[in-house]
């Protein structure tokens, strides 16, 4: 089973950034024996070799670069490319999290381990109570093979426009794909991260923590 933490360092990252990235990769190496490979993915900067602190770890840094309104979109675009680089089996189990969410349990972790799912996620209802919540997984913490993302990703059939699905949160698009397939399960219980909700609909944007 492969981890991989997506990143994104911007040239002006005060020390907070970083210390959170920072204590966010320590805290992984907690489960370290979960995961054959830790890949960091840097998905802005050229330099973050500061989190290289363990030999486990692998940093990837991403050159598709960042053309997306919708950060979602930029996000599984970088993914994507990383999945079409490694040399893995097609079935390989990966796990994503978002840099800056902690790891606080292996709940979510020992479910992965014990099912043969091609896919495992939460649905976003715990944290949002919009109309979509319960019809979106989330995308910081989830499972999925090499195969299932791919082809989600095919399927989207992305186009180089900065406006391609700008109003659309990758949320749904992989719940509404996801759906569809066989082999996938649900995760229901506490998944074991401490995230941090960025509320962009409020001036100025805010953060908050929360145990999903």
């Amino acid at each position: 089973m492969i981890l991989i933490v997506t990143c994104a360092h911007i040239d002006n990252d005060n020390k907070k950034r970083k210390d959170d990235y920072l204590d966010s990769v320590k805290s992984y190496l907690n489960y370290a024996d979960y995961f054959d490979r830790i890949i960091l993915l840097e998905c802005v900067s050229q330099d973050i070799e500061y989190l290289k602190i363990n030999d486990k770890i692998e940093i990837f840094y991403s050159e598709k670069g960042n053309i997306f309104k919708n950060k979602g979109i930029n996000e599984i675009t970088h993914i994507n490319k990383l999945l079409n680089d490694l040399s893995i089996n097609e079935n390989e189990k990966i796990v994503k999290i978002t840099g800056r969410y902690n790891l606080i349990n292996d709940n979510f972790l020992k479910f992965v381990n014990s099912n043969k799912f091609n896919f495992i996620g939460k649905k976003c209802d715990d944290l949002y109570s919009n109309a979509r919540s319960k019809k979106a997984f989330h995308t910081f913490y989830m499972m999925f093979t090499k195969k299932i993302y791919l082809d989600f990703f095919s399927e989207l059939n992305v186009s180089e426009n900065e406006d391609f699905l700008h109003d659309i949160s990758i949320e749904w698009l992989f719940y509404d794909y996801i759906i569809k397939k066989e082999n996938y399960g649900i995760y229901v219980e506490n998944m074991g991260i401490l995230t941090n909700i960025h509320y962009n609909w409020i001036s100025p944007a805010k953060y908050r923590k929360e145990i999903c």
